[in-house]
């Protein structure tokens, strides 16, 4: 429990802590650089109604700078909002429970190492929206099997690279992720475009995506329509960002009904 007296975490205060639970109370205004990063066990973040700096909109399980919108420390159970325009510098930096992440298509800007060392994520979604992506964003991200990109052309994204000052060398944006047995997911009709990007085009599995096949198994089939249920009956969905077949910002029976139809033209 923060007591009253409190006002400002400082720089790295709990980094590596035992912590399961953050709950930031309305009069803590200040949270330092590293403050919660590589906080394995962290699995609850809680910010009071009434806080004037931050907040865990939409129960996010995270924290939110209200002004700027700016996920900047997230956990393993954190859903990060569509209001949400940036993931902060190291936000989920050592979350080795972290095993999926669906960024919504309100965000702009990944900061640097903001998902470094999440062992256990195999599956992420990027969104059309993105325009800035530092090249130690999935740093140590060795798990990764699966990416979603819903970015239409990859070479309007500014890339910014980061390069170790001991030993010279520059930093590739997926440079730790096992490129042959990971599978990109891209937009209908934008193959092409990753192939001739430099920052996408090591990917040896490069798939185009298609309307109503949620599971991103390359077939629309009522395994995607199973997909759809499960999530609409649990919550419980790995292609979070394939599932909106009708458009419109929300997973509903609609959806269902899109890829029956879509099943039955092909």
């Amino acid at each position: 429990t923060i007591p009253i007296s409190v006002t400002s975490i400082g720089d790295n205060a709990f980094w590596g802590s035992g912590l399961t639970s953050i709950i930031i109370p309305n009069w803590v205004t200040s949270i330092g650089n590293s403050a919660f990063i590589d906080c394995s066990a962290l699995n609850h973040i809680d910010v009071e109604n009434g806080n004037p700096k931050y907040d865990s909109r939409d129960n996010c399980n995270a924290i939110i700078e209200t002004d700027n919108n700016t996920l900047i420390i997230g956990c393993e159970n954190t859903t990060i909002p569509n209001s949400v325009t940036s993931i902060g510098e190291k936000a989920f930096y050592g979350c080795t429970g972290l095993t999926s992440v669906v960024i919504p298509n309100s965000v702009v800007k990944l900061g640097a190492s903001s998902f470094y060392g999440c062992t256990a994520l195999k599956t992420i979604s990027l969104p059309n929206s993105l325009n800035e992506i530092t090249t130690v964003t999935f740093t140590e991200c060795t798990n990764i099997k699966t990416i979603i990109s819903h970015i239409q052309d990859p070479s309007t994204v500014n890339y910014i690279r980061y390069w170790q000052s001991s030993t010279g060398h520059i930093y590739e944006l997926f440079e730790y992720v096992d490129i042959d047995n990971c599978t990109l997911y891209v937009p209908n009709g934008t193959i092409d475009k990753y192939q001739n990007n430099a920052n996408w085009n090591m990917f040896v599995n490069i798939v185009e995506m298609e309307d109503g096949d949620v599971n991103c198994d390359g077939h629309i089939t009522a395994a995607d329509i199973t997909e759809l249920y499960n999530y609409l009956l649990n919550g419980s969905t790995t292609h979070l960002s394939t599932s909106d077949i009708d458009g419109d910002g929300v997973i509903t029976a609609s959806d269902i009904t899109a890829v029956y139809s879509l099943m039955l033209e092909n």
